[in-house]
């Protein structure tokens, strides 16, 4: 959906699901940004702008839009992120059993004065 494509809103706003559905579905979700989004959802089904859903909610109208487009493009199944993959480990498996091992064994064994690990040790 291009920006200047209209948004569509009512019935014609997630064709097959009614409000009912999505007020039961925002009752029982966990995820606080997918009960948001569900929110913003069960708004434009009740034929709120999108400038009125922005000024409920506090957000921004860009915020918004891009909630609804992607909820229009993905279904609902898109309410939750997408897993994000990170960066890779610095420290192989190896590593890391090694500096626990040192990590419980504390400072001193460690060749530390301290008695505690601090920050910087």
């Amino acid at each position: 959906m291009s920006k200047t494509t209209k948004m569509e809103a009512g019935s014609r706003f997630l064709p097959g699901r009614s409000i009912k559905s999505l007020q039961k579905m925002h009752k029982k979700e966990k995820d606080p940004k997918a009960a948001t989004l569900l929110l913003v959802c069960i708004m434009r089904k009740k034929r709120m702008s999108i400038r009125e859903i922005c000024t409920t909610l506090n957000k921004s109208y860009s915020t918004v839009r891009n909630w609804l487009v992607r909820i229009d493009k993905g279904g609902l199944k898109r309410r939750y992120d997408k897993k994000k993959p990170g960066s890779r480990p610095k420290m192989n498996l190896g590593q890391l059993k090694e500096l626990r091992v040192d990590l419980n064994a504390g400072p001193q064994q460690c060749g530390f004065e301290s008695g505690a690990w601090t920050g910087p040790l």
